[in-house]
């Protein structure tokens, strides 16, 4: 899909909207005016999320840093990142660092006198990690130029662009959920990103930990192939590379060889190696803002490679630049330029398409509605006045009649929350066996004993760390499976209600062509929506809550998704998903309560020993799980009738908006027959110029589609 077909849609779509601006007739069209306004807004600022996932050391802070041309983020030995960091690009800096906490507090970081805005930033993780704070943390949000958008082909198109930087394993303090937690966060961020990064240390991607890592998000998950043109395999690190490695492509050939072994759901792994020390030294000199440290690094560890000799008086001496000589070159070496052009590329051609699909067919329902809306007032110019007001009364109570239709959209809507009901409750119906399986493969049925009590408590420790891990990763991947049905279930529900309005639409024409040969304008459900103030996202939201949606370009998922929580029930992830978090939270808080719980003193023998009754430890586990397993099925029933309530009391709105939309299209019949009784000929003849106009923006639009579907054959 061209960038010039884009730029010509948004244009013509400018033109249109200022046109129906200025004609006195067309400018009380509100409706077509909102449509053309969101269809250029999606064409020109439709948001974009790339999402970084890690193992603890393999780079990813250095790598933001890289992307951003700053040393921003924290990359200290220890662990960083603390909770999700939204870095959203601008085209100036905003010195300012979002601390957003759960409760909905913030606290701005700035520069001070005594520090920098990095400073304080570093500060801030360190004191967070520090004061054990981090559970309390929702994000960090800040504002600053992203590099590879300036510099990138397509950077108009994506300003809207956000990346997130996801705490790892380790980062934030959770040592009991390693692979489990990063497994977590993937799934999440697969859900919602346009692009995921799986970032990889050349130095240790053999790792089992990285297998393990590979396993836990895609084995057995075939429903994830729809997702797997979305990632991409950085391996970090080439910098360190010897002789011995062999080539970089030997290195990624293998690591798709690992991909493949442990992820088979991914075809055809998308692969690239880089250096993120190199591209952030290299990028800051040439922005300005290396510290003499960060030249010093650079001249010491990459110096040599670019050093050049120079004879003088018969010797010949080697001579290292000094970094702002080889910046350049060094940032081509390192491999980032083109791993940023290749996926900003790769996500403007997913979505290129989609974008200019949906904004042409938005652009023809507001040609076709002013059509019909000029053919009617011409068609109505004729008739007697007295007539024409009779038969627009009796046509508006035959209009009232439809809302009996509201009660099928309400049966449609039932039947497939019901069906969600019934998937829902098919995937958790195995899980009780499947935990117990996972608990029992793990505890055996001995009893441990030792003199050292210490000792037990130790063992006690691994078995609940290692079964704790397994059990969670177990309920990670039950959890993303119910998410993307309930995502997948809104997506169809949204749909068939859209395309059961636009049927209503044609039953109306089909009541007011028995009198009049005009048609209605018609609209999508989203478009007679009422309230629609608060439907308004905050451009600071959770990205989670901004990214749902249905495909379209009016993003109707997500209002829907708000209609539905106004009154504390949501529909989408908010149904179901707290409660299988609990789940998880209830079983491992009821693991660490057991094996806290069972130990007991043997005094009968000439030492005292300590006992540690295995069995009896699993047996309390496993019924722990089924408790908590059967209270989850029963909030899900629970929480899904509620959503079933407010879906139907929407549909009721819905109705009555439709219904109002169609009696008020009546009215503005006879509003302009009267207004315009005096002089009818010069109005007809001004619709007869409304119909000339639009229908040349049609042809304009049609030649952008035949330019695009001749690209597509060449």
């Amino acid at each position: 899909m061209s960038k010039d077909q884009i730029h010509q849609m948004a244009n013509l779509s400018k033109e249109l909207l200022d046109f129906i601006q200025e004609d006195h007739f067309l400018q009380d069209d509100t409706k077509s005016k909102e449509i053309l306004h969101k269809t250029i807004t999606n064409l020109n600022e439709r948001r974009f999320v790339v999402s970084v996932i890690a193992a603890m050391k393999a780079g990813k802070s250095t790598t933001f840093n890289a992307f951003l041309g700053r040393d921003l983020l924290p990359n200290e030995n220890e662990a960083c990142t603390t909770a999700i960091t939204e870095i959203k690009h601008a085209p100036e800096p905003v010195e300012v660092v979002h601390k957003v906490y759960k409760n909905g507090d913030i606290e701005m970081i700035r520069a001070t006198d005594e520090a920098t805005l990095e400073e304080n930033f570093h500060k801030s993780v360190r004191e967070t990690r520090k004061r054990n704070e981090v559970s309390e943390l929702e994000k960090y949000y800040l504002e600053t130029p992203i590099k590879s958008l300036e510099e990138s082909e397509y950077g108009e198109f994506v300003q809207n662009f956000i990346l997130v930087d996801t705490p790892g394993p380790n980062e934030a303090k959770v040592e009991e959920f390693e692979v489990a937690e990063l497994q977590r966060v993937a799934l999440e961020q697969l859900k919602y990103s346009d692009a995921l990064i799986m970032l990889l240390d050349y130095q240790t991607y053999k790792s089992e930990t990285n297998a393990g890592i590979l396993r836990s998000i895609f084995e057995n998950r075939d429903d994830l192939a729809e997702d797997q043109d979305k990632i991409v395999f950085l391996v970090n690190k080439i910098d360190a590379m010897t002789a011995r490695d062999g080539s970089v492509e030997d290195v990624i050939e293998r690591v798709k060889q690992l991909i493949r072994t442990y992820a088979p759901v991914i075809e055809d792994p998308e692969v690239y190696a880089f250096s993120a020390k190199q591209a952030i030294l290299s990028r800051a000199v040439l922005n300005g803002n290396a510290t003499d440290a960060m030249k010093q690094e650079m001249k010491t560890n990459y110096g040599v490679n670019f050093q050049k000799e120079i004879v003088h008086e018969g010797i010949k001496y080697s001579v290292v630049p000094e970094p702002e000589m080889f910046a350049g070159d060094l940032l081509q070496t390192s491999k980032i330029t083109e791993i940023e052009k290749s996926i900003i590329e790769k996500m403007f051609n997913q979505a290129s398409e989609k974008m200019i699909q949906n904004g042409e067919e938005r652009f023809r329902q507001v040609v076709q509605n002013i059509i019909y809306a000029a053919e009617a007032q011409i068609e109505l110019s004729s008739e007697n006045e007295h007539e024409l007001i009779s038969a627009v009364t009796e046509n508006k109570k035959k209009i009232d009649k439809l809302r009996r239709e509201g009660e099928g959209l309400k049966t449609f809507a039932q039947t497939h929350l019901a069906q969600l009901q019934d998937s829902t409750k098919d995937l958790i119906a195995n899980l009780p066996k499947e935990l117990e399986a996972i608990i029992s493969k793990h505890i055996g049925g001995e009893v441990l004993e030792s003199p050292d009590k210490d000792d037990l408590k130790r063992q006690a420790k691994e078995i609940q760390s290692f079964i704790i891990e397994n059990v969670q990763m177990k309920i990670n991947q039950e959890f993303d499976k119910i998410q993307r049905l309930v995502m997948n279930k809104q997506i169809e529900i949204n749909s068939g209600l859209n395309q059961k309005f636009y049927d209503l639409s044609d039953k109306a024409n089909e009541i007011i062509g028995k009198r009049f040969a005009i048609q209605f304008q018609t609209f999508s459900m989203e478009d007679i929506a009422v309230n629609k103030s608060d439907f308004k996202l905050n451009e600071e939201a959770s990205i989670k809550a901004d990214t749902i949606s249905d495909g379209s370009d009016d993003d109707f998922g997500r209002i829907l998704k708000k209609t539905l929580t106004a009154a504390g029930t949501g529909f989408g992830a908010g149904v179901i998903l707290p409660g299988i978090g609990n789940l998880a939270g209830a079983v491992v808080g009821g693991i660490a309560g057991f094996l806290n719980a069972i130990f007991t003193e043997e005094s009968g023998k000439t030492q005292e020993y300590y006992t540690l009754d295995l069995n009896s430890m699993k047996k309390d586990m496993i019924k722990q799980v089924k408790k908590d397993v059967d209270s989850i099925v029963k909030d899900m029933d629970k929480s899904l009738n509620q959503a079933s309530k407010q879906h139907m009391k929407f549909i009721e709105n819905q109705m009555e908006a439709f219904i109002s939309n169609l009696k008020g299209q009546l009215d503005l019949i006879i509003k302009e027959y009267q207004k315009n009784k005096g002089n009818i000929a010069k109005h007809v003849a001004h619709m007869e110029e409304i119909k000339h106009q639009i229908n040349e923006f049609s042809v304009r639009q049609e030649n952008i589609l035949r330019v695009q579907e001749e690209a597509a054959l060449v």
